[in-house]
């Protein structure tokens, strides 16, 4: 699929980077090129710790406000073009495949890495939004013109689910678990947050009701690890009080972290006991980092199934499959 040639990489999330550079690893690349696009002061913090951790130094930082982003693709355009090779974070976003494609030679190959459970659910063959199916659809066209070959192929820890139409590489985490193969395992327990606004509406919850089960997971949770440190880590997107009263309730430290899971516990010596979340992308990377870690994917959905339902479902049986244990909570 890839091979050792120079490589324009197009990215916008932490994961999306650290799976690019999985790829770069397998395939023994040499020469990269990192162009990192954000709009999100949060995002941009997280993708700097990345570009430290692993040692970019060849990378470009694409500001993507509404007209500043014309202005870098057409200055990326008349660039020297000088990549024969194409790794895009989300093979949903236009935006990525036109910045990228911008900077390399017709007949580049193009290969898409994950961004999370979106590419799990794309790969599997779950339907797309139409307005993003149309768009996405309408920019492979013209750059397939251009002579830059969009096609499915990707290099992706999800593999197993794809249907057979796409064209996969397994990604396995070789270099995590190359930098990470003597880290012990520490005692605390960590509970991932979601969006809480987000999560409720996809699942027809109410936010009260979300708040009764977090509550009774934090009564859990104290009951079953009485001696052990308890970390509530809030999504970054939310800015929700209540979680902060409920930790505070059962003596749980409320852990508002800059970075991702992912990166805040690459940065320490160990990694937790035991990890709780809400059908997180992280729940699953996490496993695949720390084989000894134990992982519970935490459901709660309203009474209501609403579209989403099938789709976290979907999620969950997959999570299962791969050693996650899941909890489903219900009023009692």
């Amino acid at each position: 699929m890839l091979n050792n040639r120079p490589t324009i990489v197009s990215v916008s999330s932490p994961f999306q980077a650290m799976c690019a550079y999985e790829a770069i690893y397998y395939y023994h690349i040499d020469n990269f090129f990192f162009l990192i696009s954000t709009n999100n002061e949060t995002r941009d913090e997280q993708l700097k710790r990345i570009v430290d951790l692993y040692n970019i130094r060849d990378y470009y930082w694409v500001y993507t406000n509404r007209w500043q982003k014309w202005y870098e693709l057409i200055k990326l355009y008349f660039l020297k073009r000088k990549y024969f090779q194409i790794i895009i974070g989300n093979f949903a976003s236009p935006w990525q495949k036109m910045l990228a494609s911008a900077c390399a030679y017709r007949n580049s190959m193009m290969v898409f890495v994950d961004d999370g459970n979106n590419t799990m659910s794309y790969l599997a063959g779950n339907n797309c939004t139409s307005s993003s199916f149309l768009s996405r659809g309408f920019v492979n066209l013209v750059l397939n013109f251009a002579g830059i070959r969009v096609q499915d192929n990707f290099f992706t820890q999800y593999s197993d689910v794809a249907l057979p139409h796409f064209n996969c590489v397994n990604n396995t985490f070789s270099y995590l678990h190359e930098i990470n193969l003597h880290k012990k395992r520490s005692d605390d327990v960590f509970v991932i947050g979601t969006n809480i606004k987000v999560y409720c509406n996809k699942l027809g919850l109410l936010e009260d009701e979300y708040m009764y089960y977090l509550d009774q997971l934090m009564f859990f949770l104290r009951n079953e690890y009485k001696r052990n440190r308890i970390f509530y880590i809030p999504h970054g997107l939310d800015n929700n009080d209540t979680p902060f009263e409920i930790c505070k309730r059962y003596d749980i430290k409320y852990l508002k972290l800059d970075s991702t899971i992912e990166l805040y516990v690459l940065s320490l010596e160990t990694y937790p006991l035991a990890l709780y979340g809400y059908t997180s992308t992280a729940l699953l990377n996490m496993k695949r980092f720390y084989k000894k870690i134990e992982v519970y994917n935490v459901c709660c959905y309203g009474e209501i199934r609403t579209p989403y339902s099938d789709e976290y479902d979907f999620f969950s049986k997959y999570f299962e499959q791969n050693g996650i244990v899941t909890i489903r909570q219900d009023k009692k």
